[in-house]
């Protein structure tokens, strides 16, 4: 109580006013403050991946990945086991060629694309992912299809050094900037698939 009264005394004597300090007001009466109100419950968390089947029943995003390979099958020609590579090959969203981080641990996409190449029917695999996929897909299978069909390789990279959609890479350690397409093409045919 003391302290505001010489804090408004000491303020009103370095300005000059030399006046009596204003008197200080009874402090305020607490108000009741209301109940809490209780929060919006959260929202419910997203676990289709552990909705409720009877044995033997697959999970819903394995029954999509199964009808993707179906389509692959059935429209591009593909043995189905190929067509599960190309599936996780066309999961990829940035182009990563050998080792990454300090290990040098290699990716499941390159793990992936490289167990596609050693397939028998990799050439058509790679056209597919090369014409009718975007962004680091295109790239990986232009480097599969270096490997297996040297012959259709120019005419692959030709069509994606028009590409300009910006893909992200990265380069051991080190996360680069994104690029065009067309920049990266000369980079995945100077790094060939052994």
């Amino acid at each position: 109580m003391l302290a505001p009264m010489l804090r408004i005394w000491w303020l009103s004597f370095v300005m000059g006013c030399w006046t009596n300090p204003a008197p200080v007001l009874p402090a305020a009466k607490p108000v009741a403050t209301p109940a809490p109100v209780a929060a919006a419950p959260a929202p419910a968390p997203d676990l289709a991946w552990l909705e409720p089947r009877a044995p033997g029943q697959l999970p819903s995003f394995e029954v999509a990945r199964l009808a993707r390979a179906d389509f692959l099958v059935n429209q591009r020609g593909l043995t189905h086991d190929t067509a599960l590579l190309v599936i996780e090959v066309e999961d990829a969203s940035m182009l990563v060629l050998g080792g990454v981080g300090i290990a040098g641990t290699t990716t499941a996409i390159e793990t992936a694309a490289r167990n596609l190449a050693a397939r028998p029917d990799a050439a058509m695999a790679a056209n597919h992912l090369v014409h009718h996929t975007q962004g680091a897909p295109r790239l990986y299978g232009l480097w599969i299809l270096a490997a297996v069909d040297p012959a259709g390789t120019p005419t692959a990279a030709a069509m994606l050094r028009k590409d300009r959609r910006m893909v992200g890479r990265i380069d051991g350690c080190v996360v680069q900037a994104r690029e065009p397409i067309a920049v990266l093409v000369d980079n995945v045919l100077a790094r060939p698939l052994r």
